[in-house]
Parts: structure tokens; sequence; C-alpha cells
């Protein structure tokens, strides 16, 4: 794993605590969780439809009460950098990932070199759901695309609860059934669009997911995704900056006018509905 990975609470690896390096995350969960079990144990008690409410994360914030109250104690806060790998094909998986306003993007490389997104995964769900459901080791490579804060959670502890819980079982099931929605539909775009649609939709899809306006991308990082070369992708940045949609400087792309942007996107964006 990567050592990019900035730790919030408790996280350990090869055996040796990492500390926290100057992470101040936008939520201050953290700092609320300290509270809140410090709370707990003087008898305090603080309902979890309370505490969801400052989550982000779309399948943490509709689990039940009572299923977000057993695992709450078991989730950790932890922050990555943008461009952190978290898993490698064959990888054991110990933890699955709920992001908050990081962005995991899913990809494969060709025999060319070239890599391919496959799918994205931000604040509507989870990493790594096939490992849940079947073999523990990773199919693909896991690569963070926008830095910043996730929950992570053992991937026993989640085993356990979905045995335990029908509501919690039917809750990831069903999102597994919108995310293989997601994955086809991606395979779909980058087979039949035109590349200047599928980089508009592509960018769209970041945003809805990080919920910022401001991206932190080079031009080669979006040619990695989208499997294309660099000269492609800079052609296309530049048409859209000459009609006032983006601008970009330094590795920073901004979108000043978005709705010119889902304009300009495929089909594919409108028929995404992974984000609320």
């Amino acid at each position: 794993m990567n050592s990019n990975l900035k730790v919030i609470s408790g996280y350990t690896r090869n055996g040796v605590s990492l500390k926290p390096q100057n992470i101040r995350p936008s939520l201050e969960i953290s700092e609320f969780f300290k509270e809140h079990f410090e709370n707990r144990q003087r008898g305090v008690y603080i309902e979890s439809s309370k505490v969801k409410t400052l989550f982000t994360n779309q399948l943490l914030k509709s689990l039940s009460d009572a299923d977000f109250e057993r695992i709450l104690p078991h989730l950790e806060l932890v922050s990555f950098s943008a461009g952190t790998t978290v898993y490698q094909p064959e990888d054991e998986v110990k933890f699955i990932y709920f992001p908050e306003n990081a962005v995991f993007s899913q990809f494969h490389i060709l025999k060319d070199g070239r890599t391919v997104e496959t799918a994205m995964i931000g604040k509507e769900g989870i990493t790594g759901f096939s490992s849940i459901s079947g073999s523990n080791l990773m199919s693909h490579f896991l690569q963070v695309s926008i830095g910043g804060n996730a929950f992570r959670l053992n991937i026993d502890v989640i085993k356990d609860e979905i045995g335990y819980s029908n509501a919690f079982r039917d809750l990831l099931f069903e999102y597994a059934n919108i995310h293989i929605s997601h994955l086809s539909q991606r395979v779909l775009c980058n087979n039949h669009h035109l590349l200047d649609e599928r980089f508009c939709t592509w960018l769209l899809m970041l945003l809805d997911r990080c919920q910022k306006d401001r991206l932190e991308l080079t031009h080669d990082q979006i040619s990695g995704y989208l499997g294309v070369h660099r000269p492609s992708v800079t052609h296309i940045a530049q048409t859209l900056r000459e009609k006032n949609i983006i601008k970009y400087s330094r590795g920073h792309i901004t979108v000043i006018n978005r709705q010119k942007l889902e304009n300009l996107a495929c089909e594919c964006y409108r028929r995404e509905n992974l984000v609320h």
C-alpha cells in the first residue's frame, strides 16, 4: 500500500503506528468520535440519527439506526493523498472504504501499458464490494483520484454484519446492483462515445462525488483515467477553456459553466444516478 495514506484514527501498517501529518479534515468527525465515546462512558447518550447527520457517505447515512450503532465503534477516519494506490490485483483486501470527500478509481492496465478507468467510487458507495461477497483478493487496481477523507471498516466486521442484519445486507446488495450498472455504462461509454463527450461526462461524475468545483488534475492523470494519449486531453481542455467552460493552470481545473459542460457530455451522465 502506498505510504501516502495519512491516518486520522488509529491506523497501523506493518505493526508500526502512523501519526497524523497535519491533517485537518473538512468535517472534524474524529474529534466528534472521541467526544461521542467519552460521553457514552459517562452514560450520556446521543441518538444515532443525529450522529449520522455528520456523515457525507450515502450508504452510511442510509443505514438503520440499529445497524449504524453497531458499526460506529469500528469505523476509522483516514485521509488519502491523490494518486495513492490503495490495492493492486491479488492484494488481500483487509478493509473496505466508505468515501466522504475522497474519490477512488477502479482501473485496469492494458497490454500496451495504457490504463483505463472502469469505475469511480465516491460518497455514494463503498470500495471493494466483490471482496465482501466473494474472494478476499482484489481483482483490479484501486487508486485515489481525488484526495480526501474516507471511513474504513475491517472486512470481517462487515461480513459479520451482513450475516447478522438482513437490512444491512439488502442495502449493500442494492448498491452492488447499481454499481454493476455503473460499470456497464462505463464500458459502453469507453467503447462507443466520442472522447470529448467522455471527458465532459467523466469530469462531471468526479465533481459530483467530491463536491468541488476546483480539481487538482494534470492532463497526464486524466489521460490515464480515460485510456487515451495526453495530447488528446490537452486539445479538449483547450477547447473547453476557449468556450469559457473551464479554466486550468498548473494542474488545476476549475469548472466555470457547469450547464455548458453538461450540454456537451454524452448520454451516460444523464443516466448516471448514483450520486444525490
